[in-house]
Order: C-alpha cells, then structure tokens, then sequence
C-alpha cells in the first residue's frame, strides 16, 4: 500500500485513554493518500510496558474512517518470524562518535539470537553496505568501523543513501528496521523544512512500502558545519522516524557525541514490543484514510505509547 505524506499543518496530537483495566492508545492519522489496493500493512511499536503478554489480533482494535478492521497479526516477538535490524552509521559527523562504537558493537551483539543484521556505511551520496544481512552477529559486530571526516565541501544527502540502503530490505518477511545514526544533512536541497525535502519524502514512502521502521540517533557533524543545517539534519531525521514508526534520539550537545548506550538500550527493548498488522479496508474508491490504533485487555501498564506509520 503506498502512502503520501499529510501536510504538516493536519496532524493531530497523539491521545492517551487509560481507564481501569482497559489500556487504550489511539492515534489519528489524517492521510492524504487514497485507496490504491485493499490492502495495509501497519508496523506497530509499543512503547512503556516492562513486560507484556503475547498479543494477539483481538488485542488491538484497528478503525480506519470510523469502520472496524478485521486485523492479521502479521509478526510479533511470539512469532517465530525473522527479525531484520540493519545498522547504518554516517560519515562526516563529530570524532568523538568513534567513541561510541563499542556500545554499538555491544548493542549488536545483545540481539536476540537468529536476528539478522546488516551493517552499513553512509558517505557523500551513497550507500556502502560492510556486511549483508547475516546471523552471525559476531561478524557484524567488527564490521563496526572508525567513521571517516568528509570535507566540507562536498555534497552530502543522506536520504539519498537511506532509499538506496532501503532495498535490501526487499522480499524480506517478519519485523524490520533500520538504525540511522548520524546528522541528517541534505546539503543538496538544504531545506529546513523536512516536507520541503522531495529525497526525504521518497525515503519516507520507500520505507512505508517496504514496511521498515527507520530509527534514528542524529549526532552532531564534524566541525565546520553550520548550526542551520545541523537543525535541518536533526529535523530530518525525526520526521523519517515520525513517517514509518519508529523512534528518535537527538544529541543536544553540538560539541560532542553523548554516551548512546541507553538509546541502544531502548531501541532493543523496543524490538521485543513490535507487531506487524495487516488488514483489508473496505473503503470506497478515492475514500481517504483515517487509521486509528488502540489497545484493549493489556492490563501490564497504565499507559502504553503505540508507534506506527505516521502519514
């Protein structure tokens, strides 16, 4: 099902309802797409429980348009479906981030175990893939390498590289996601305004289609940059989380990288809490979606926050 992006000015804030043993955690999307096929795939991510029971299809009530969606559970953690988490670190950010990959390396390695990782360079305008998706997470783990200086004066796109990145993902089944940790830039178009941003608005709607959460960690670049474009690239970089479920971090220090080890942390918890749902709306032709989320019968925690696709 492919997607375009609502303008920014229509959305809606996330709503919280927790009453008794009922947990509910809705959100509104208002899209501007239309109904192309009779099917959508939802990768949802649930955030704030400790622990949670295995979920089934009866837990989660999908509406779209007001209308009771009849829901698949694609894959979850009970699933004995592949988990794919590509890792994909940019050149031309601060040194101080080379401090920091030992946590990545042990962020690998602490996977569970059948994962497949894939880990990833981005420099200038592409896209360099050090390992393939694989199992051997020990493998992936020495792919982990020193980030390179880009000079200044060349074009850096980030999005343009994350769309290439993105179609290794093709033809795979089960839960996927993509780690992005870095700055963000498109020097190239240099638009503060995420929406303005046409090569992040194709990674955006490449990752929908494919059905992959792009997770991102936005450090500050090596110096030489200037503060204006290290606002667009963290802006960037929290709207493609935003766009296909998944979660952000920003590094308020422009000086130097902070300890990511509790992000990592959080971004692997995350894994163990995500669900793919699929269901066959019965829209009537042009009809525009309106998709709504919520929980029911999961009694874990007072309030549980629900990621997914926001269009």
């Amino acid at each position: 099902m492919k997607f375009m992006r609502s303008d920014v000015s229509n959305r809606k804030a996330w709503s919280w309802i927790s009453a008794g043993l009922l947990v509910i955690a809705l959100a509104v999307l208002p899209l501007s797409a239309k109904v192309t096929n009779r099917e959508v795939t939802l990768n949802v991510m649930l955030q704030g429980a400790k622990s949670l029971p295995p979920l089934q299809a009866s837990n989660f009530v999908v509406t779209d348009n007001g209308q009771l969606q009849n829901v698949e559970v694609v894959a979850g953690p009970s699933n004995p479906t592949p988990l794919y988490v590509a890792v994909a670190l940019e050149n031309g950010v601060a040194a101080s981030a080379n401090n920091q990959l030992g946590n990545l390396k042990q962020f690998i390695m602490a996977l569970p175990q059948g994962t497949n990782v894939l880990v990833a360079k981005i420099d200038r305008n592409h896209a360099t893939v050090t390992v393939p998706f694989t199992t051997d997470r020990s493998r992936t783990a020495r792919a982990v390498s020193i980030l390179a200086d880009v000079p200044s004066e060349v074009p850096l796109n980030t999005f343009v590289s994350v769309s290439e990145l993105l179609n290794n993902f093709k033809g795979l089944e089960g839960r996927k996601e993509l780690v992005l940790i870095g700055s963000g830039f498109d020097i190239l178009q240099d638009e503060l305004t995420p929406t303005n941003n046409s090569d992040l608005q194709q990674a955006e709607n490449k990752a929908r289609d494919l059905n992959v959460a792009v997770h991102t960690i936005w450090i500050p670049s090596a110096a030489g940059r200037s503060p204006r474009l290290d606002l667009s690239g963290a802006s960037n970089m929290q709207d493609v989380a935003t766009a296909t479920g998944g979660l952000s971090f920003w590094n308020v220090d422009r000086r130097v990288v902070l300890n990511l080890e509790t992000w990592l942390d959080t971004l692997r918890a995350a894994f163990n809490q995500q669900y793919v749902l699929r269901f066959s709306p019965d829209l009537a032709p042009g009809q525009r979606h309106r998709i709504k989320v919520q929980l029911r019968d999961v009694q874990e925690s007072k309030l549980i926050k629900v990621n997914f696709p926001k269009r």
